[in-house]
């Protein structure tokens, strides 16, 4: 006699490829054994890394990487999503996506957005949430000690991946794919800006606080510091990490670290 097996299921997400995952499969993860010495072999990979995060599409030249994605893109925002919740006008929600496809960490103003596209700002925030439910993109908040004025404040929203950016014509930053890839592979949700403009990219803020900017380049100038140092004096913090593109230091109690020993902040 069968036995069903109804209500057994269990739902779990797996996320993309990390770097050090994305080398096991690509037979180079000895890279990372000395850094050091293989920093531009790093920094090759890394970039082939970024529009290659899935299994499936490793080996992919890039014109069949935009193609898969476009399938990807195109069956979640037009057969699964409205599949699942009520959705009238689909091609906003496809609209909402390339807005943010465009600029990843865009900060939006739902009032503003509403007005300029026409729609309802009920409508926009239901729509964001569809996409952001579907794994398309990720909604992250600016930091407050008070939760209720974190979620008063405007947001940012960056694609679920960096690669989804290729399901668009035009070409995006390169600092905002790595910027968008390291918000996205340490699961951020918050940001720090303020009315005076100081802003750091991630509050990672779980047993204690830790802060991160990115910066994907090796020049490092004292604006690059301005919002971290801001920060640390604000909340009495001892250090904070920026992310560079291969640089390894320590200047001012902020620690510079290569952009491929981002996972070490995985979990916090």
């Amino acid at each position: 006699m069968l036995e069903s097996l109804a209500g057994r299921t269990i739902d779990f997400v797996l996320p993309p490829l990390n770097f050090s995952e994305y080398l096991y499969f690509k037979n180079k993860k000895y890279l990372l054994k000395n850094p050091s010495l293989h920093r531009e072999k790093l920094l090759q990979e890394f970039l082939m890394f970024l529009k290659r995060p899935y299994i499936e599409i490793i080996e992919f030249p890039e014109d069949e990487i935009r193609l898969y994605i476009k399938n990807l893109i195109e069956k979640i925002i037009f057969v699964d999503i409205p599949s699942i919740f009520p959705v009238d006008e689909i091609s906003l929600i496809e609209r909402l996506f390339k807005i943010i496809a465009e600029r990843p960490g865009i900060l939006l103003n739902y009032n503003e957005l509403s007005k300029e596209l026409g729609y309802h700002r009920v409508t926009i925030s239901n729509y964001l949430d569809y996409l952001e439910k579907g794994f398309l993109i990720r909604k992250i908040y600016n930091f407050s000690k008070n939760l209720i004025t974190s979620e008063k404040k405007m947001k940012k929203f960056y694609p679920y991946s960096p690669v989804f950016c290729s399901y668009l014509v035009k070409e995006v930053p390169l600092s905002l794919l790595v910027e968008n890839l390291i918000i996205s592979a340490l699961d951020v949700k918050y940001f720090w800006r303020d009315s005076f403009s100081h802003e750091v990219d991630a509050v990672l803020s779980n047993k204690k606080i830790i802060l991160l900017e990115i910066k994907f380049k090796n020049k490092i100038l004292d604006k690059d510091l301005k919002g971290l140092k801001y920060f640390l004096k604000k909340f009495k913090l001892k250090k904070g990490i920026l992310i560079t593109q291969s640089l390894k230091s320590i200047k001012d109690n902020i620690e510079f670290i290569p952009v491929w020993e981002y996972e070490k902040f995985i979990g916090f």
